[in-house]
């Protein structure tokens, strides 16, 4: 069989199976229909007429929670259903949902909490087997009013995701194919990028995860994204589970771009389990493969390439990042960095034809630099901060190669792509952060931080073995989190220092390795960062980066490009030694690339063994499985909010409401007003880009009601159906437009590039 037969016969599989991805729902009616229920018994009582149960309010309860309602629905069978839960909840009365059947363990789903701040619960369960007597249970710990109607479905979800399974194997198989056929030089790399990933997912590869430091709050931020996709909003800017509905820029303050992948993942049926290990697989995958790229362009070579990808995907302050601290944003920042200092410094070194255009050199390097800094800023904003002070220093040091038209031009067509690129979120943020006087902003403006005590100590640095769970904090050795480069990286920065010392050392080996050490001291507990912040306003911007340990992102980045230099420059102390072995120089180079990433993968196997099956370790299959509508912190809430004081209801004055829906953030609401007109007062954050339009295309203006909530004036005599929603300006639309065509542009020119030979 030939290899265009192959990708024939691949193509038309992949093209039946998007098909019926996308279709499925369609063709299989009759799985969408509610499943009845077989028997209910309990304290609630099932109104006919709106067919929702209620728990009447005389009904005097123990304190602890009660099973209040069970629903039994008889024999299910194996596979997929999604359930809806629609529920109104006294703030006294924090209801749960558990899950029963005739053997527990076929059942994939956990308890589920229901706000009683929020309305509407959605959730998955997962029969492994077909079981009986399939019950859900409602528990309440007070007599406090509490109503609710479930509806549980058959859903295609399974189906779903074992189509994409069949679809992704599919597109590997194209690629085998075609890496075999033209560049079977490729199948090799991606074996070793992919034995790199799969080294650094290694504690994932365990049942459950360990929630670290920042998991709920990134939690939310997939979760909240999901719901909003779910009613329709695109792109997603506020998102309204937070807090009990009364909605949060999260999406406006940090870029949820990369988010969407396990968002979208959600709303096709994956547990959040399952759906954020995918995240953190795919994330480690681009990180091998942009590293080698970078790698391979500063170096030239491939062998140094793979070594030194496999090191950096794998060194322990980034797993620090993904499995202890749960640092999304921080994590896909340090994917990208490697492309940002394999552009700056290219565009730094290389030298300019003789004859012909000049630009056309750089051209290469330019696009690195663009894109890696993209994906810094559309991932974290504290490290681009952190970022763009590396480069300013770099740029210091390298003033005299830098003066040059063509190297001062590659650096502004680097910023304007990045800032075209950026346009999605740089905008709405710039616009939002200058339209509302938030928490975080009249800190940054009124608060000076002292973080210097939370550094690193110098010993900690050297602790290769340490317990890698703790805290942050400065707060004791024996409590601390695991701080450090590495046992491979911190070797390779002393061997480089010593080589340095004896003033054998390039410039390019000092280079990096005092920017190692720099880096190193930026991290620790002795670099000035309090008394920076006390005399000068810059150092305040600084100092928001909370902790200086941060800056062991940038010491990792250094020290690798240094093992770098350092294998170079060995070269050809090497070649006595091969003499002496009968020539063999390329084994030799071998195993000290084996030794290296073996080094590496057992400080892998150091952090993964702290992850211990079973302790700590959490499954995670539905949204309500935490208390969503309690997540800390409020940082981008308005100047002045007390979120302890919000009454969760519509206040009326003069003014007959009644909700008629909410979806997200678009609430409707009918009301009615008498001779001397009225105010409504709604349960959300205003923030500016609410909008309050009638049926009739009027418009009310909205002003700042109690505890800076979204309040609105009626006329006399009104009645009439009011949506209000957050209605973001088209300009921000436009903007993610822009960005988005001109991605598509410099993806297509790096691929005509490619196509012709001339990126290196």
């Amino acid at each position: 069989m030939t290899l265009k037969t192959k990708l024939i016969i691949i193509f038309i599989i992949e093209a039946v199976l998007l098909f019926a991805i996308c279709f499925t729902g369609l063709r299989i009616p009759d799985r969408n229909k509610a499943i009845p229920v077989t028997e209910s018994a309990g304290m609630m009582e099932k109104d006919e007429e709106s067919g929702r149960y209620i728990l009447p309010d005389t009904l005097q309860q123990e304190p602890q929670k009660t099973a209040v309602l069970s629903l039994n629905y008889g024999k299910l069978q194996k596979g997929t259903y999604h359930g809806i839960i629609e529920y109104e909840s006294d703030p006294d009365n924090e209801a749960e949902i558990s899950f029963s059947c005739s053997n527990n363990s076929y059942i994939k789903a956990n308890r589920l909490f229901l706000d009683p701040h929020l309305n509407r619960a959605h959730f998955d369960i997962t029969l492994t087997q077909t079981v009986n007597n399939f019950t859900i249970i409602v528990s309440a710990s007070s007599s406090s009013p509490l109503s609710l109607e479930p509806v549980l479905t058959r859903s295609n979800a399974g189906m779903y995701k074992n189509l994409l399974c069949v679809l992704l194997l599919c597109s590997a198989l194209e690629f085998a194919f075609i890496c075999r056929a033209k560049r079977p030089h490729l199948l090799n790399t991606a074996a070793i990028l992919l034995l790199a990933a799969l080294t650094a997912f290694l504690p994932y590869m365990l049942t459950g995860i360990k929630p670290g430091h920042d998991f709920t709050y990134h939690f939310m931020r997939i979760e909240g994204l999901a719901n909003e996709l779910r009613y329709g909003q695109f792109p997603v800017y506020m998102e309204s589970m937070w807090i009990g509905d009364y909605g949060y820029p999260v999406s406006l303050y940090y870029s949820d771009i990369f988010l969407y992948f396990p968002a979208l993942l959600r709303l096709i049926g994956f547990s959040f389990d399952s759906a954020f290990k995918i995240f953190v697989f795919t994330v480690n995958i681009f990180t091998a493969v942009l590293a080698y790229i970078s790698f391979r362009k500063v170096f030239k070579k491939d062998s140094a390439a793979y070594v030194l990808a496999f090191v950096y995907t794998c060194f322990p302050y980034r797993l620090i990042d993904i499995y202890v601290r749960s640092a999304v944003g921080e994590f896909c920042a340090i994917t990208f960095l490697p492309l940002v200092c394999a552009g700056f410094y290219g565009i730094c070194v290389t030298e300019p034809p003789q004859s012909g255009r000049k630009l056309s050199a750089y051209k290469p390097y330019i696009f690195c630099l663009s894109f890696g800094m993209t994906g810094v800023f559309l991932s974290h904003i504290l490290t681009t901060e952190m970022t763009l002070a590396m480069l300013i220093l770099l740029s210091v040091l390298f003033c005299r190669k830098l003066v040059k038209p063509c190297r001062i031009l590659s650096i502004a067509a680097a910023a304007f792509n990045t800032i075209v690129l950026s346009l999605i979120f740089l905008i709405p943020f710039i616009d939002f952060y200058l339209n509302n006087e938030t928490e975080i902003k009249m800190g940054i403006e009124r608060v000076i931080p002292a973080i210097q005590e939370q550094g690193v100590q110098p010993g900690e640095l050297f602790l290769f073995t340490k317990e890698i769970f703790g805290s942050g904090a400065n707060s004791g050795l024996e409590s601390r989190m695991y701080l450090s480069i590495g046992l491979t990286l911190m070797l390779s920065i002393s061997a480089a220092a010593a080589v340095i010392f004896r003033k054998k050392g390039s410039k390019k080996l000092i280079l990096f390795t005092v920017m190692s050490w720099f880096s190193l001291f930026l991290s620790s507990a002795l670099f000035p960062w309090d008394g920076l912040a006390y005399h000068s306003r810059i150092g305040v911007l600084f100092t928001q980066i909370q902790f200086p340990w941060r800056f062991l992102t940038f010491a990792g980045l250094f020290a690798v490009l240094t093992l770098g230099t350092l294998l170079e420059e060995a070269a050809p102390l090497l070649d006595p030694v091969s003499t002496r072995i009968s020539g063999h120089k390329e084994l030799l180079n071998i195993c000290l690339s084996v030794l290296i990433c073996f080094i590496s993968f057992m400080e892998s196997v150091h952090i993964a063994s702290a992850y211990t099956p079973g302790w700590g370790r959490v499954r995670f299959f539905n949204t309500n499985e935490i208390p969503v509508g309690t997540v800390t912190p409020y940082h981008i809430l308005r100047h002045g909010t007390d979120p302890d004081y919000y009454t969760y209801d519509i206040g009326a004055e003069n003014v007959s409401v009644q909700k008629l829906s909410k979806n997200g953030t678009t609430w409707q609401i009918h009301c009615k007003t008498e001779d001397t007109g009225g105010t409504v007062t709604m349960p959300i954050n205003n923030y500016d880009g609410f909008k309050a339009i009638d049926e009739t295309g009027r418009e009310f203006r909205i002003y700042d009601g109690e505890n800076k909530s979204v309040s609105l004036m009626l006329p006399p005599n009104y009645e009439g159906n009011i949506e209000i929603a957050f209605r973001p300006p088209r300009y921000w639309k436009a903007a993610a437009l822009i960005s988005g065509i001109y991605a598509v542009f410099l993806v297509l020119l790096i691929s005509k590039r490619e196509s012709r030979g001339q990126v290196p």
